[in-house]
């Protein structure tokens, strides 16, 4: 197995990887960059430093696809839904401050629902929806409350925060209502499981 190999493979799952990236490219942005956000990830696999693990990956079975197709997936996903993506960071310009809170959001989906048991066929933005749902009805102080809300969910950073606590423990609080969420979340129950 070599370079060519690994190419004549791209080639013929092309069309499937094209089809994922139409479906993922409505949550975010416009279908019609679904072109070119495949191409992005295709000549991300060429520039990618280790050849021979791709290679390795393309010749291992994985739920009925490889698991370098499952690595392409996974990549096109986080392009086509993610803000803070390669792509969407070159092609789409995004204020700092908007910047900051999708990325506080997506750290909150990903400390919350990292390791649990809920479908992946949910949207981050559903996801999220989820999260904002359990802490709207968790029991906590109104202080607690709105310094989670100016942080995680309106994207600020702390130094702007106008209360007298340390940054430890502005951490300490935003961790533990995130731990309270996680575990709200887990009571919920499967769906289609």
């Amino acid at each position: 197995m070599n370079r060519k190999d690994l190419s004549l493979y791209i080639k013929k799952r092309r069309a499937i990887w094209l089809r994922c990236t139409v479906f993922w490219c409505r949550t975010i942005i416009s279908q019609e960059e679904a072109e070119d956000i495949l191409q992005e990830v295709i000549c991300m696999l060429y520039e990618k430093p280790g050849v021979e693990k791709l290679i390795e990956l393309m010749n291992m079975p994985c739920n009925n696809v490889t698991k370098l197709d499952y690595y392409v997936f996974k990549t096109i996903h986080h392009n086509c839904t993610s803000k803070s993506a390669p792509y969407y960071q070159q092609y789409h310009k995004i204020s700092k401050k908007e910047n900051l809170e999708n990325s506080q959001l997506e750290k909150l989906v990903t400390d919350v629902y990292e390791g649990n048991d809920t479908p992946d066929e949910k949207t981050d933005q559903e996801k999220i929806e989820m999260i904002k749902q359990i802490f709207n009805n968790l029991n906590m102080s109104e202080r607690n409350r709105k310094l989670f809300i100016f942080h995680v969910f309106e994207g600020k950073e702390f130094s702007e925060w106008s209360g007298t606590e340390t940054l430890q423990k502005l951490n300490n609080i935003v961790y533990e209502i995130k731990l309270r969420i996680r575990k709200e979340l887990k009571k919920i129950p499967r769906q289609g499981g």
